[in-house]
């Protein structure tokens, strides 16, 4: 229904119910021993997904009783069934080898950084940390980025049935520009206050490590998009191939690299993958209509307000905030002022504009359109 506002609330409800769940019960599981721990975790997950399932219910019943669109099928029941399982096999394929093969990834991890150096007890609170702390921090942002991937399968399926290319391609690009200037601030948060967000969150030194991974921000948010477009377009089973060339070069640098780097290797790897998956799906894209990237655009102007917003934010964190605020309050009122600098600094420049980005999320059932 392209209703972009319920997917982006719905994740950003799932993560805060996950963390309330878990903060009144962990007093009483974590002191009982491990796995205890781990079933506060699973209790949480629990909740979080049947409150995530009654929000979109509740929404989409909402949504209905306001539209009232009566329209007759087009399809049969059996064209209908052959249709949706072309596309529910090759995702749920995908799913599950990627479920498999992360398991596999775990796994491996923890053996090769006891080859690193690392007692087995180190070698798995450091994965932990990264696994646990790092990516989660790293994935936070991604709550409006998903709901605008969910929302371009439609629009970019309802543009595909039309054959309208020039629609689709307005669309990804546009979306892709968003993901790039988001990626970017991003990795500028988690570059200059890495430090100070793995103390006041977790109280845990993982400042490298965020700042490893935020570098990588402006490629895993592309491909969140990337996904999304490429599912609109009907190229399952091309996801599915690439999520099987993504691990296999996360696993290689597994074995080959991190038993001589550590877990730098591993992300490194991670890093190389989603360079990979990136140009291949961008070729792709490309087979079906011109894609207009411009660096300027995509890069360059988003990376020096990044910048700007980084050190100034630092500046004023180091020499005011962090001193009379306090840790948390400060790192707050900086990471307020970093995405004001930040976005005065996009929208500035021409990056994008703010009529673009309510175009990029306004419903519409024209909304190929209504982009371009």
């Amino acid at each position: 229904m392209q209703e972009a506002k319920i997917p982006a609330v719905n994740q950003v409800l799932e993560q805060i119910v996950r963390m309330v769940v878990i903060y009144f019960i962990a007093a009483q599981f974590v002191p009982r021993g491990l796995e205890y721990a781990a079933a506060a975790a699973l209790i949480a997950i629990v909740v979080e997904e049947i409150f995530s399932f009654g929000f979109v219910f509740v929404a989409y019943k909402l949504h209905r009783k306001k539209r009232r669109v009566r329209m007759l099928p087009k399809l049969s029941a059996a064209q209908s069934l052959t249709l949706i399982m072309g596309m529910a096999l090759p995702l749920t394929g995908n799913r599950v080898a990627g479920s498999l093969l992360t398991a596999w990834e775990n796994v491996l991890i923890p053996r090769r950084l006891q080859m690193y150096g690392l007692p087995a007890a180190e070698a798995i609170s450091e994965f932990g940390r990264i696994q646990g702390m790092a990516i989660p921090l790293i994935f936070f942002p991604t709550a409006v980025l998903t709901a605008l991937s969910v929302t371009l399968v439609p629009a970019v399926s309802e543009a595909a049935a039309a054959k309208d290319m020039r629609g689709i391609s307005s669309i990804a690009s546009k979306a892709l520009l968003f993901a790039s200037i988001t990626g970017v601030g991003a990795a500028s948060l988690f570059l200059f206050f890495a430090h100070e967000l793995g103390l006041a969150i977790y109280n845990q030194p993982i400042g490298l490590m965020l700042q490893l991974l935020g570098i990588m921000a402006p490629f895993i948010y592309m491909q969140i998009i990337l996904s999304g477009v490429l599912n609109g377009l009907g190229c399952q089973m091309f996801i599915f191939r690439n999520s099987l060339l993504s691990s296999g070069i996360s696993i290689a640098f597994i074995f080959i690299f991190v038993p001589q780097f550590g877990l730098v290797a591993y992300i490194f790897g991670w890093l190389v993958s989603l360079v990979v998956v990136i140009a291949l799906g961008l070729r792709k894209i490309r087979q079906f209509m011109p894609l207009d990237m411009e660096f300027s655009r995509w890069l360059l102007r988003p990376l020096l307000a990044a910048a700007a917003a980084g050190l100034s934010s630092r500046i004023l964190a180091d020499r005011f905030l962090l001193e009379f605020a306090g840790l948390r309050i400060g790192l707050v009122l900086a990471i307020i002022i970093l995405g004001v600098i930040y976005l005065g600094g996009v929208l500035l420049s021409g990056s994008i504009s703010r009529e673009e980005i309510e175009r990029l999320f306004k419903r519409s059932s024209n909304s190929t359109k209504s982009i371009d």
